[in-house]
């Protein structure tokens, strides 16, 4: 079975979510706050076996009850069991790969159902099969529900470690009627060889019980004593776990738990099941987390000839090690704006330069830095920004620094715009943009860039008072050699201004003019003095301490603007 479709309005943090699904192997990703977690919770909800959901008013968008949740999901790849008239055979649909759903299916379609979960302001769940002939929909019954051979691995791993309705470890064992009675006869025969008589401190208990109980009137029939229920040890409660030895698993590691609960499911999957894992790096280490991941990725390798019959797996990351290790085309970025949420696939054309920075895919927006000397540049002005106790640093916002590696600066922000994250690109202006200026702003990228052609290095050798100039040529000599770079300006120097008589063996000697500051930045551009994360800290150093005198100076000017961008986009 595979999901076609997703639709769910005011559910949570979901006002719509219209999603065409496509793939067996599916991760969603994003920031935090994107409601990956919820859109896997309303499948859960949607297609759950359980007759019975807890459901309170924070479970409706903006936690308002006045209107209905709705979740519909579309459903192919059916059991033939539920194909027949006696079940829903008469509510199927069609399902074509290019057009999508027909309320009356036609050749060459797949057979498929939408399944509805309506929730209104009394918090009972109704489960219908829903289409245009009958948009009233046929109730659909937890047991037909049962057959689609959903589960999900989340924060309560320990169910599906039980033998209880629903569990992925049921699910490996019989079917549910067979099972139930199953566990009831164990219950029983369980029942029979527990004594009350052994079990001296449950009794001690029980007495204690009906001594409390006596002045209030409570009067056993034939005496308290403890044993077995077996109501409450049967299918519905779990009460019959998985073991190590005598060791229940549920008390190991979670890594562990998890683990064993997810084979369970990677195997229901494998004979055409649903399976939903959330935050699947949760317990593992990286490296068993890689050995989970890349097993995975080989089950569902398009190349084998088992493929096509495998159910499908949804999972949700928090983790760059997932990202890395899944395929570009597995992977699914969600976005949510004003409760409106899409879900979009990487083009295959820019999935490398996404995977590139892992990391920024896990955020809210991107700032593309041209290179390592903006990155350096951008993280000490955070620790500026983030000092006054107002702002808070660019990890918690969610804004993430992205190194354009130079001329490929470009190229990773409009992968990044396109994909749905607010972008902006920081860079030198000192080479032609490629594409243009007006491209990249048509494609929503904001662009900083320095005036008159000019690197960082030069734009701050022009902009800082003269004392700011010294520090920059002291923190130069520090990265590099004094020598070095008084040799390096006094070429440069010669060349534009044909005069190094004042070009004394020490900087402070040095006097101000227009030509020297062109040349100093200009040897510090050529001889790649600050090209590196250090060196790029090294001249925010100096431009924060004198940014206050500068206030009308390019320099100034975009560092502000780089400022209001994040204010607007953090």
């Amino acid at each position: 079975m595979q999901i076609r479709h997703v639709k769910i309005e005011r559910f949570r943090g979901i006002k719509e979510l219209n999603w065409t699904v496509d793939g067996q192997l599916i991760c969603l990703i994003g920031p935090g706050d994107a409601t990956k977690s919820t859109i896997l919770s309303a499948i859960e909800y949607a297609l759950s076996p359980r007759w019975k959901i807890d459901l309170t008013d924070s479970d409706f968008y903006n936690g308002d009850p006045a209107e209905p949740f709705v979740v519909t999901v579309t459903v192919g790849g059916l059991p033939e069991e539920l194909k027949s008239d006696s079940k829903i055979g008469t509510e199927l649909r069609g399902w074509h790969n290019e057009d999508g759903l027909h309320d009356e299916p036609s050749e060459g379609d797949e057979l498929v159902v939408s399944i509805e979960l309506r929730v209104d302001k009394s918090l009972e769940p109704r489960w219908s099969v829903v289409n245009e002939r009958k948009p009233e929909g046929r109730p659909l019954s937890a047991t037909d529900r049962e057959t689609l051979g959903l589960t999900r691995i989340g924060e309560f791993v320990d169910h599906h470690l039980t033998w209880t309705r629903g569990s992925a470890l049921s699910r490996l064992t019989a079917k549910s009627e067979e099972l139930a009675n199953i566990l009831a006869d164990l219950s029983r025969a369980a029942r029979s060889v527990i004594l009350p008589s052994r079990l001296p401190d449950l009794n001690l208990a029980t007495e204690e019980i009906a001594r409390l109980g006596k002045p209030f009137g409570v009067h056993p029939k034939t005496g308290f004593h403890p044993h077995l229920d077996t109501k409450n040890a049967g299918f519905n409660t779990g009460a019959f776990s998985l073991h190590d030895g005598e060791v229940p698993i549920r008390l190991s590691g979670l890594g562990t738990r998890r683990l064993i609960a997810i084979v369970l499911q990677e195997k229901m999957v494998s004979d055409g099941a649903l399976a939903l894992i959330d935050e699947i790096e949760e317990g593992l280490e990286p490296h068993g987390l890689r050995r989970l991941l890349r097993t995975l990725r080989a089950r569902f390798d398009s190349k084998q000839p088992h493929a096509a019959a495998l159910g499908q797996l949804f999972l949700t990351t928090h983790s760059p090690v997932v990202i890395n290790e899944l395929p570009g085309k597995a992977l699914r970025i969600v976005r949510a704006n004003g409760g409106i949420v899409q879900v979009r696939e990487i083009k295959e054309e820019t999935q490398k330069r996404l995977k590139h920075s892992p990391e920024a895919l896990l955020g809210s927006a991107i700032i593309v830095c041209e290179g390592d000397t903006e990155i350096g540049f951008c993280r000490k002005l955070d620790d500026l920004w983030s000092q006054d106790g107002i702002r808070d640093p660019l990890a918690i916002r969610g804004i993430n620094l992205v190194d354009g590696e130079g001329v490929d600066s470009e190229r990773r922000a409009i992968a990044f715009a396109g994909a749905g994250y607010p972008t902006a690109l920081f860079g030198d202006s000192d080479r032609d943009l490629n594409p243009p200026e007006s491209q990249l702003k048509s494609a929503g990228i904001k662009v900083i860039i320095w005036a008159d052609k000019t690197s960082l290095e030069q734009r701050v050798a022009q902009d800082v008072p003269w004392p700011g100039v010294m520090e920059f040529l002291d923190s130069a000599s520090t990265l590099n050699t004094e020598e070095k770079v008084r040799r390096a300006v006094c070429a440069v120097y010669q060349e534009s201004a044909q005069d190094t008589k004042h070009l004394k063996d020490t900087f402070q000697s040095w006097q101000e003019t227009a030509e020297l500051r062109k040349a100093i930045g200009e040897a510090a551009k050529t001889g790649e003095w600050f090209k590196n994360i250090q060196g790029g800290e090294e001249l925010a150093n100096i431009v924060i301490k004198y940014l206050p005198q500068i206030p009308s100076t390019d320099l100034a000017l975009k560092i502000s603007t780089v400022r209001t961008w994040i204010d607007s986009h953090g």
